[in-house]
């Protein structure tokens, strides 16, 4: 497995990964270091004799830095667009690596439906998107210890489609992992009542998920494993029915600047556009008429703020503000 790895992946690895690399060589490798604890030689290119050796090397000292299996780390090390999921279940007395067909099931079921969910919270309007997105989704063997399943989320897509969606399930796994997951904290940040009903087929007993970042998009937010207790999963699910029967919000105002425009000729109401406002998702708006929507375009070429005020509604599993006859309102500079 480790003859597929490259010096230049090696190298952008260990780099991302914190390493340090020297200014001297050894017979022309590289030396890299990692607090002053740790030391590997890179070879100066591929293919050369003692290249599998000194891979297989780095590798296993990678492993032993990290705390995790070989295989995991050569996976990152050859896919540095892909951000992972690693959900830990334990079920009760058997073997390691090993669940019931019942548990397995409703454990791929819940991260095919919170992928689904998170999915279309964010790009809803696009079930293209959303499908072409899930259909990409890769899905690793479980591995020993309880009952390990790694999820990777591709992160190449021209819009980053695929980080807003692992962002969206990190901030709902966030808020859903505390003792009393709030339904307001769910609603500010957009969580749908569908992607907590997901996370809670995982099951009753405890379980774990554990986010990390693909390499080649730095995030912000950090490598982190997310704790459930025995029984989370009935306070997600009343969670869940607690936002689910709070409704869509009242009237709300949002600023911002325009960043989409969309006339979609096949509808009534078919003019909307995607607003970013201030520390929040962009939202996307539907505007009343055309000579608003021809205000919003004279906008959006400006660079102009504008100031929309509607009802948020919930269609199907996306969220979209209804501005009013005087929703919409052009902000001076």
């Amino acid at each position: 497995m480790t003859s597929t790895l490259t010096v230049t992946d090696i190298a952008g690895y260990l780099r991302d990964s914190g390493w340090q690399q020297r200014q001297e060589r050894w017979r022309g490798a590289s030396i890299w270091v990692y607090e002053e604890q740790y030391e590997v030689l890179v070879p100066a290119r591929d293919g050369m004799g003692d290249s599998d050796l000194r891979v297989r090397q780095i590798v296993d000292t990678l492993a032993q830095v990290e705390d995790r299996p070989t295989g995991e780390i050569v996976l990152d090390i050859r896919m540095p667009w892909s951000d992972t999921q690693v959900i830990t279940m334990f079920p009760h007395g058997l073997p390691s690596g090993f669940t019931t067909l019942r548990g397995g099931l409703q454990a791929l079921t819940g991260v095919e439906g919170a992928l689904r969910a998170a999915a279309q919270s964010v790009r809803g309007d696009v079930p293209a998107d959303v499908e072409r997105l899930l259909g990409r989704v890769q899905l690793g063997p479980a591995r020993a210890g309880s009952y390990i399943l790694p999820v990777r989320v591709p992160v190449d897509d021209d819009d980053a489609l695929g980080r807003q969606v692992t962002r969206r399930l990190h901030t709902a796994v966030s808020l859903l992992s505390r003792a009393q997951p709030d339904p307001n904290d769910l609603r500010e940040a957009e969580i749908p009542a569908e992607l907590c009903e997901s996370v809670s087929r995982l099951g009753n007993r405890p379980f774990e998920i554990g986010f990390r970042w693909a390499r080649a998009i730095p995030s912000d937010l950090p490598t982190v494993a997310y704790t459930f207790a025995e029984g989370a999963a009935t306070v997600i699910r009343a969670a869940a029915e607690q936002l689910r029967r709070m409704g869509d919000p009242a009237t709300v105002t949002l600023t911002g600047v325009i960043q989409g425009l969309r006339d979609d000729e096949s509808r009534d109401d078919r003019w909307s556009i995607e607003v970013r406002g201030t520390g929040r998702r962009a939202v996307w708006v539907r505007l009343p008429d055309r000579a608003t929507y021809d205000a919003a375009i004279a906008a959006h070429r400006a660079g102009r703020q504008v100031r929309v005020r509607g009802e948020m509604k919930t269609l199907g599993r996306r969220a979209e503000l209804l501005a009013g006859p005087d929703g919409f309102q052009l902000l001076e500079d």
